[in-house]
Protein backbone atom coordinates (compact mmCIF):
# COMPACT_ATOMS: atom_id res chain seq x y z
CA UNK A 1 0.00 0.00 0.00
CA UNK A 2 2.90 2.16 1.32
CA UNK A 3 5.06 1.36 -2.42
CA UNK A 4 1.71 2.34 -4.44
CA UNK A 5 1.13 5.33 -3.04
CA UNK A 6 4.38 6.33 -2.96
CA UNK A 7 4.04 5.53 -6.50
CA UNK A 8 0.99 7.30 -7.08
CA UNK A 9 2.78 10.77 -6.09
CA UNK A 10 1.47 10.66 -2.66
CA UNK A 11 3.57 12.18 0.38
CA UNK A 12 3.76 8.81 2.18
CA UNK A 13 4.97 8.41 6.26
CA UNK A 14 5.45 4.37 6.53
CA UNK A 15 5.23 4.00 10.35
CA UNK A 16 5.60 0.40 12.00
CA UNK A 17 5.98 -0.55 15.68
CA UNK A 18 9.25 -2.63 15.43
CA UNK A 19 11.76 -0.51 14.12
CA UNK A 20 13.88 -3.23 12.42
CA UNK A 21 10.79 -3.75 9.95
CA UNK A 22 11.94 -0.71 8.09
CA UNK A 23 15.13 -0.96 8.08
CA UNK A 24 15.29 -2.64 4.41
CA UNK A 25 13.24 0.56 3.20
CA UNK A 26 15.24 3.45 5.02
CA UNK A 27 18.33 2.17 3.49
CA UNK A 28 17.03 2.27 0.09
CA UNK A 29 14.65 5.04 0.59
CA UNK A 30 12.08 3.48 -1.48
CA UNK A 31 9.82 0.85 -1.88
CA UNK A 32 10.33 -1.20 -5.39
CA UNK A 33 7.06 -2.92 -6.53
CA UNK A 34 7.16 -6.09 -9.19
CA UNK A 35 4.78 -8.08 -10.73
CA UNK A 36 1.24 -7.01 -11.08
CA UNK A 37 2.29 -3.11 -10.31
CA UNK A 38 5.66 -2.12 -11.26
CA UNK A 39 7.92 0.76 -10.03
CA UNK A 40 9.59 2.05 -6.99
CA UNK A 41 7.85 4.49 -4.93
CA UNK A 42 9.76 6.70 -2.75
CA UNK A 43 9.10 6.91 1.16
CA UNK A 44 9.08 10.74 2.67
CA UNK A 45 10.31 8.41 5.92
CA UNK A 46 9.75 5.66 7.77
CA UNK A 47 9.31 5.41 12.10
CA UNK A 48 8.77 4.05 14.82
CA UNK A 49 7.02 7.42 16.27
CA UNK A 50 3.34 7.60 15.26
CA UNK A 51 2.91 10.72 16.39
CA UNK A 52 5.14 11.80 13.25
CA UNK A 53 3.66 9.37 11.32
CA UNK A 54 0.37 10.55 10.79
CA UNK A 55 1.04 14.86 11.96
CA UNK A 56 -1.25 16.91 9.46
CA UNK A 57 -1.58 13.28 7.09
CA UNK A 58 -5.09 13.35 5.51
CA UNK A 59 -5.37 9.88 5.00
CA UNK A 60 -4.22 6.93 7.80
CA UNK A 61 -3.97 3.75 6.18
CA UNK A 62 -3.91 1.12 8.78
CA UNK A 63 -2.52 -2.61 7.34
CA UNK A 64 -2.15 -4.67 10.50
CA UNK A 65 -3.90 -8.03 11.87
CA UNK A 66 -6.78 -7.73 13.39
CA UNK A 67 -5.42 -7.82 16.62
CA UNK A 68 -3.70 -5.13 16.36
CA UNK A 69 -6.90 -2.44 15.50
CA UNK A 70 -8.30 -2.08 19.10
CA UNK A 71 -4.33 -1.61 20.65
CA UNK A 72 -3.92 0.65 17.63
CA UNK A 73 -6.57 2.80 17.91
CA UNK A 74 -5.75 3.41 21.07
CA UNK A 75 -2.46 5.17 20.12
CA UNK A 76 -4.28 6.91 17.70
CA UNK A 77 -6.95 9.08 20.12
CA UNK A 78 -4.64 11.14 21.84
CA UNK A 79 -2.81 11.76 17.82
CA UNK A 80 -5.81 11.90 15.39
CA UNK A 81 -6.38 15.59 14.54
CA UNK A 82 -9.76 17.00 13.22
CA UNK A 83 -10.72 16.16 9.47
CA UNK A 84 -8.36 12.50 9.29
CA UNK A 85 -9.44 9.14 7.75
CA UNK A 86 -8.50 6.32 8.93
CA UNK A 87 -8.95 3.29 7.06
CA UNK A 88 -8.67 -0.17 7.61
CA UNK A 89 -7.06 -2.62 4.83
CA UNK A 90 -8.84 -5.27 5.47
CA UNK A 91 -11.32 -4.28 8.33
CA UNK A 92 -12.05 -8.60 8.90
CA UNK A 93 -14.94 -8.90 11.19
CA UNK A 94 -16.03 -6.04 12.59
CA UNK A 95 -12.37 -3.83 12.94
CA UNK A 96 -13.99 -0.31 11.68
CA UNK A 97 -16.68 -1.06 14.61
CA UNK A 98 -13.69 -1.70 17.25
CA UNK A 99 -12.17 1.20 15.97
CA UNK A 100 -14.60 3.61 16.21
CA UNK A 101 -15.87 2.71 19.59
CA UNK A 102 -12.36 3.33 21.36
CA UNK A 103 -12.09 6.50 19.42
CA UNK A 104 -15.90 7.73 20.51
CA UNK A 105 -14.61 6.67 24.27
CA UNK A 106 -11.19 8.25 23.89
CA UNK A 107 -11.74 11.44 21.90
CA UNK A 108 -15.10 12.00 20.91
CA UNK A 109 -15.15 15.82 20.04
CA UNK A 110 -12.37 14.56 16.97
CA UNK A 111 -13.83 14.70 13.37
CA UNK A 112 -11.91 11.46 12.57
CA UNK A 113 -13.82 9.08 9.62
CA UNK A 114 -13.46 5.66 10.31
CA UNK A 115 -13.40 3.21 7.43
CA UNK A 116 -12.66 -0.44 6.42
CA UNK A 117 -12.17 -2.39 3.47
CA UNK A 118 -13.44 -5.24 2.67
CA UNK A 119 -9.86 -6.79 1.85
CA UNK A 120 -6.54 -5.87 0.96
CA UNK A 121 -6.18 -4.56 -2.74
CA UNK A 122 -3.22 -6.82 -3.28
CA UNK A 123 -2.45 -10.12 -2.66
CA UNK A 124 1.53 -9.60 -2.02
CA UNK A 125 4.66 -10.67 -0.43
CA UNK A 126 7.34 -8.52 0.88
CA UNK A 127 11.31 -9.18 0.97
CA UNK A 128 13.18 -6.18 2.67
CA UNK A 129 12.75 -3.32 0.68
CA UNK A 130 11.05 -5.38 -2.49
CA UNK A 131 7.27 -5.94 -2.92
CA UNK A 132 5.81 -8.69 -5.04
CA UNK A 133 2.40 -8.20 -5.86
CA UNK A 134 0.51 -11.31 -7.34
CA UNK A 135 -2.40 -9.55 -7.96
CA UNK A 136 -4.76 -6.59 -7.63
CA UNK A 137 -8.34 -6.59 -7.21
CA UNK A 138 -10.70 -4.75 -9.45
CA UNK A 139 -13.79 -4.37 -7.33
CA UNK A 140 -12.79 -3.97 -3.14
CA UNK A 141 -16.23 -2.77 -1.28
CA UNK A 142 -15.29 -0.29 1.48
CA UNK A 143 -17.75 1.37 4.06
CA UNK A 144 -17.41 3.64 6.99
CA UNK A 145 -18.66 3.77 10.53
CA UNK A 146 -21.25 4.84 10.90
CA UNK A 147 -22.16 4.57 7.10
CA UNK A 148 -23.47 7.94 6.57
CA UNK A 149 -19.37 8.71 6.33
CA UNK A 150 -18.77 6.37 3.48
CA UNK A 151 -19.96 9.31 0.91
CA UNK A 152 -17.29 10.75 2.57
CA UNK A 153 -14.81 8.17 3.09
CA UNK A 154 -15.06 7.03 -0.73
CA UNK A 155 -14.19 10.50 -1.90
CA UNK A 156 -10.98 10.28 -0.39
CA UNK A 157 -9.68 7.30 -1.15
CA UNK A 158 -10.95 6.15 -4.29
CA UNK A 159 -9.42 8.48 -6.63
CA UNK A 160 -5.83 6.59 -5.19
CA UNK A 161 -7.61 3.58 -5.50
CA UNK A 162 -10.47 3.04 -8.31
CA UNK A 163 -11.25 -0.42 -7.22
CA UNK A 164 -12.52 0.86 -4.05
CA UNK A 165 -16.69 1.21 -4.07
CA UNK A 166 -19.14 1.71 -1.66
CA UNK A 167 -20.48 -1.03 0.33
CA UNK A 168 -23.92 -0.39 2.19
CA UNK A 169 -22.26 -0.94 5.66
CA UNK A 170 -19.48 -2.16 7.41
CA UNK A 171 -21.60 -5.37 8.13
CA UNK A 172 -21.27 -6.21 4.55
CA UNK A 173 -17.50 -5.51 4.22
CA UNK A 174 -17.08 -7.70 7.64
CA UNK A 175 -19.43 -10.75 6.86
CA UNK A 176 -18.27 -10.76 3.08
CA UNK A 177 -14.70 -11.05 3.86
CA UNK A 178 -13.25 -14.69 3.22
CA UNK A 179 -10.18 -14.70 5.59
CA UNK A 180 -11.97 -15.89 8.69
CA UNK A 181 -13.01 -18.81 6.29
CA UNK A 182 -9.69 -19.00 4.42
CA UNK A 183 -7.23 -18.40 6.63
CA UNK A 184 -7.98 -20.94 9.72
CA UNK A 185 -8.88 -23.58 7.29
CA UNK A 186 -5.55 -23.14 5.53
CA UNK A 187 -3.76 -23.26 8.61
CA UNK A 188 -5.32 -26.46 10.11
CA UNK A 189 -4.25 -28.20 6.86
CA UNK A 190 -0.71 -27.29 6.83
CA UNK A 191 -0.21 -27.83 10.70
CA UNK A 192 2.33 -30.11 10.04
CA UNK A 193 4.17 -28.09 7.79
CA UNK A 194 3.85 -25.26 9.67
CA UNK A 195 5.35 -27.36 12.96
CA UNK A 196 8.31 -28.78 10.50
CA UNK A 197 8.73 -25.10 9.23
CA UNK A 198 8.31 -25.99 6.24
CA UNK A 199 7.89 -23.30 3.76
CA UNK A 200 4.77 -23.06 1.10
CA UNK A 201 3.03 -19.59 -0.22
CA UNK A 202 -0.20 -19.67 1.31
CA UNK A 203 -1.98 -18.51 -1.94
CA UNK A 204 -0.89 -20.77 -4.10
CA UNK A 205 0.23 -24.34 -2.59
CA UNK A 206 -4.09 -25.32 -2.81
CA UNK A 207 -4.62 -28.93 -2.72
CA UNK A 208 -8.05 -29.70 -4.87
CA UNK A 209 -9.00 -31.42 -1.07
CA UNK A 210 -8.26 -28.58 0.84
CA UNK A 211 -10.32 -26.04 -2.03
CA UNK A 212 -13.20 -28.33 -1.60
CA UNK A 213 -13.34 -28.06 1.90
CA UNK A 214 -13.23 -24.37 1.43
CA UNK A 215 -15.91 -24.08 -0.63
CA UNK A 216 -18.13 -26.39 1.53
CA UNK A 217 -17.34 -24.16 4.48
CA UNK A 218 -17.90 -20.70 2.44
CA UNK A 219 -21.38 -22.42 1.28
CA UNK A 220 -22.81 -23.07 5.25
CA UNK A 221 -21.03 -18.84 6.04
CA UNK A 222 -23.06 -18.06 3.04
CA UNK A 223 -26.25 -19.96 4.08
CA UNK A 224 -26.09 -18.44 7.85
Amino acid sequence: MAGALALAGCRVRLWNRDGGRLHAVRQSGCIRLQGAVQGAGVVECCTEDLGIAIRGAALIFVVTTADAHEVLAEQLAPLVEDGQFVLLNPGRTCGAMAVRSVLDRLCPDKDVVVGEAQSLVFACRAEGATVRIIGAKDFVPVAACPGRDTARLLAAVQPLFPSFHAAETVLHTGFENIGAIFHPAIVLFNAAAIERGQSFYFYQDMTPRIARFLSALDEERIAA
